[in-house]
């Protein structure tokens, strides 16, 4: 039989059970909202861990998309000669690894949010949905550095702006609720099955060649369009290339329809998921 500890002069000691605020698949807004100052500090210290002691500091944010770029350029711009119809082809690559590449690195380094944070989740109670997004937070500051590198090369090929950019603030909401789905999902499941730590970064190398950052989706025959929009990166791609570049065509509806309903469904499923096994975390990191 267990008895409640009592103490020496006050009776029996209340115990305090520390559990999720909101079981199930929704967002825990209230829970995120009520420890934002501790998301804030979690971002703000993987910032300054990332770039102390670097001689570079940020530039290191513009490092790796401009060296793609540059790579990409040289054998498919000049080897090759793969062109973009109106565009510079190195800002058509830039453009696109830039979206990508949040997206990628959300998907490759989400997966390892909590199992690098084991200590922490070991030791003290901290909503584990931080985790992830916090990933996601640190990932969104070298985004804005890279696409403030984007618009000035824009202006550097003389791309005049036009009133596509008036749907950024769409753009940028849809590429974040892409990538935080994937942070949330594979954070919790690389928990369960170490072997995605391993394939997480495979997968995520093919799905460049799956996206139209090379090449413009157009080049994918008529009647794999609707099937291509699966992948919600091509939608996202191709919009900001349409806004941030104004190109004329808007792409196709179904494709842009398709990749919403996706990324809608996989931030469900990831969610849903992760309330469901969070509970279990810390036995098995």
């Amino acid at each position: 039989m267990s008895s409640v500890p009592e103490s020496d002069n006050q009776g029996p000691v209340p115990i305090t059970v520390i559990e999720p605020a909101s079981p199930g698949g929704r967002l825990p807004v209230a829970e995120i909202w009520a420890n934002r100052r501790f998301l804030v500090l979690m971002v703000r210290r993987a910032v300054q861990a990332r770039y102390k002691d670097t001689f570079l500091g940020i530039f290191w944010a513009v490092a790796q998309p401009l060296s793609y770029m540059l790579v990409l350029n040289l054998f498919f711009g000049v080897v090759a000669r793969f062109s973009a119809p109106g565009i510079p082809y190195p800002l058509f690559l830039f453009c696109g690894l830039v979206p990508y590449q949040f997206f990628s690195r959300c998907a490759v380094e989400g997966a390892a949010s909590i199992r690098g944070n084991s200590e922490l989740v070991n030791k003290v109670y901290v909503p584990r949905l931080l985790l992830p997004l916090s990933t996601v937070g640190n990932i969104m500051v070298d985004f804005m550095v890279a696409f403030c590198l984007l618009v000035a090369m824009a202006l550097i090929y003389q791309v005049p702006p036009t009133m596509n950019l008036l749907a950024l603030p769409l753009l940028f909401l849809l590429l974040f609720a892409a990538g935080t789905s994937m942070a949330i999902g594979l954070s919790v499941a690389t928990v369960y099955y170490h072997d995605l730590r391993v394939a997480v970064p495979v997968v995520m190398q093919m799905w460049f060649f799956a996206t139209p950052i090379i090449y413009p989706a157009s080049r994918v025959p008529e009647a794999w369009q609707v099937w291509y929009g699966l992948n919600p990166m091509v939608s996202v791609v191709e919009l900001f290339r349409w806004s941030v570049l104004g190109t004329a065509e808007l792409p196709d509806p179904r494709v842009i329809g398709v990749s919403v309903a996706t990324i809608l469904v996989v931030m469900l499923v990831a969610l849903h998921f992760f309330r469901k096994l969070e509970s279990n975390v810390a036995d098995r990191v």
